[in-house]
């Protein structure tokens, strides 16, 4: 059959050949295109006058369609030789500073526009998300970097999407899902991908030594901001905001003087919302400023850090918080033990490791028996009768937040933890001050499960790693450091709501992941060393009369 038989014929009778027989110049396809104009226009007026009767309170959800074609964009781009990396890496390092040297609490007012408030860490956060997803579509080294941290520690990375499937889940059960998007929206930009880009930066040698950098310069401004702020006993910006930042009242509630409660004690709260967020900060930063030091002794910045560990202790002492120096002590201690173990694997020709080791138990029982008898430490990590009070709240929202747990074990969504157990301070205020009942009456008990599973996942791999270092890569060693970060981390939460250094603490886990996979590279190229005993078994007579048995 030929080729014109086969054919299918325009309106003028001209042939049209198979793998073309629909012609897209018909009265039907030329309808069908007139009605495809007709209602993507209309669907676009409708949308744009939603948009901007709902704009700003509803701008999240009716930009969606917007994001998901940036996504499917993205998604389409082709592989490069070149990545934006060093702006993930500019923006990273920016967004670490200012988590630790500007208040949380202040955002940007943009309402004369009919903008939202605007936070400086979401205003870095949303451009480096974009910038991430490129690198993710167009690099395959970002990929495999990322990769091969996966292979080092899978269990992190599982619990980690455990983690936001949960979260996104939680939206629903919510009965303000606009609000709690928000919040999840929030948590993906500060948390999720704080450790994601942690995952692939700490990765490249020296990033982890620039980081420690970075945050030792934040623990030691807020901390000297502390001071003054201590002497005069206000936050030193109150009364002098510009317009554009006083927002509401919760601002001024927040820049009030803070004391402990039934007495004068001034609680010291430097950048951060409160003094307790404060301490939590110094905690968190401390064994890794320690590790600087103490992997630099002989030099002039490895001087500087250890002595910067007094003074971050001072600072920790005038936050009145005991929970801040319970977490630097656990820190500080396993950071200890774990620099000692090391001094002796990696040196064992000398016996201070050795001395370490063998006396650590000894002195960790002598420090702790020493907070029962000797007053005024007791009075800084147990307290008084001034800090019974809190006690006892505490002791108050776990008795009444535990029954709502158990009558809903599926949990009550994102922000509903106060709602829920609608527990007030004296002042009137609704608050929650343990994270255990957060996360349990938000996201139920398998939230709670996967959540503290993940941060004690990091704390267990942090230290199955550390120890294998072989000592090639001095980074490494932050390991170690990351470990006691992450213990402090999980004791100050039994006692703190608040999530102002979570991004910190996402951060640590993307660098457990990260330095894991250089110490799996390091044990990889190491040569094995020979047992002398298993020569000695190898080339015994008896097995050397089987070998020559075996030959004949």
């Amino acid at each position: 059959m030929s080729s014109v038989e086969s054919a299918n014929l325009n309106d003028d009778g001209t042939p049209i050949l198979y793998p073309y027989k629909y012609n897209p110049n018909s009265k039907s396809r030329r309808r069908a295109r007139s009605w495809v104009i007709f209602l993507m226009t209309a669907f676009c007026l409708f949308w744009g006058m939603v948009f901007a009767f709902m704009a700003p309170a509803l701008i999240v959800l009716w930009m969606a369609p917007v994001g998901l074609l940036a996504l499917v964009a993205i998604w389409a781009l082709p592989d490069l030789r070149t990545a934006p990396t060093r702006a993930v890496e500019s923006l990273f390092f920016a967004f670490t500073l200012v988590l630790g040297l500007w208040p949380d609490y202040l955002s940007i007012s943009l309402h004369q526009f009919g903008l939202p408030w605007v936070s400086l860490e979401r205003l870095i956060s949303v451009p480096m998300m974009v910038i991430v997803l490129i690198c993710v579509s167009v690099s395959a080294r970002f990929r495999g970097l990322l990769a091969q941290s996966i292979r080092a520690q899978p269990a992190i990375w599982a619990l980690l999407f455990a983690w936001v499937v949960i979260q996104s889940y939680c939206i629903v059960l919510t009965p303000m899902p606009i609000q709690g998007l928000d919040r999840y929206v929030n948590m993906q930009t500060t948390w999720t991908l704080m450790f994601v880009v942690g995952a692939y930066i700490f990765s490249r040698p020296g990033a982890v030594e620039l980081w420690v950098r970075t945050i030792w310069l934040a623990a030691v401004v807020a901390g000297l901001i502390g001071i003054v702020e201590w002497r005069v006993h206000h936050v030193l910006w109150m009364g002098h905001l510009p317009s554009f930042l006083e927002m509401d009242p919760v601002v001024a509630r927040t820049l009030s003087p803070e004391f402990r409660d039934y007495t004068t004690i001034y609680r010291v709260q430097s950048v951060f919302s409160t003094a307790i967020g404060f301490g939590e900060f110094i905690s968190l930063t401390t064994p890794f400023i320690l590790n600087y030091g103490l992997s630099k002794p002989n030099t002039f910045g490895g001087r500087a850090a250890l002595a910067t560990v007094p003074f971050l202790f001072f600072v920790a002492i005038i936050t009145n918080a005991r929970s801040a120096l319970i977490g630097l002590l656990l820190g500080c201690g396993a950071y200890g033990f774990y620099w000692a173990f090391m001094q002796r694997r990696l040196h064992p020709e000398k016996l201070l490791g050795r001395a370490l080791v063998l006396g650590y138990p000894i002195f960790a029982f002598i420090g702790f028996i020493s907070t029962f008898f000797i007053g005024r430490l007791h009075k800084a990590v147990w307290g008084g009768g001034e800090a019974q009070s809190s006690t006892l709240s505490r002791t108050v929202q776990y008795q009444t937040g535990i029954p709502h747990i158990i009558s809903r074990p599926i949990g009550y969504g994102i922000g509903q933890a106060g709602l829920v157990l609608g527990f007030y301070a004296p002042n009137g205020l609704l608050t929650i001050d343990t994270y255990y009942l957060v996360i349990a009456l938000e996201y139920g008990v398998l939230g709670f499960i996967v959540y503290y599973g993940l941060i004690l996942s990091g704390f267990i791999g942090a230290g199955r790693y550390a120890f294998r270092d072989t000592g090639a890569d001095q980074e490494c060693s932050y390991l170690g450091a990351a470990g006691s970060s992450l213990l402090a981390f999980l004791v100050i939460k039994s006692v703190f709501a608040q999530t102002d250094n979570h991004p910190l603490v996402f951060m640590t886990l993307g660098m457990v992941v990260a330095l894991s996979s250089r110490v799996a590279l390091q044990v990889a190229k190491k040569p094995e060393k020979k047992d002398p005993q298993q020569s000695a078994r190898r080339y015994s007579p008896l097995l050397a009369a089987r070998d020559s048995f075996r030959l004949r």
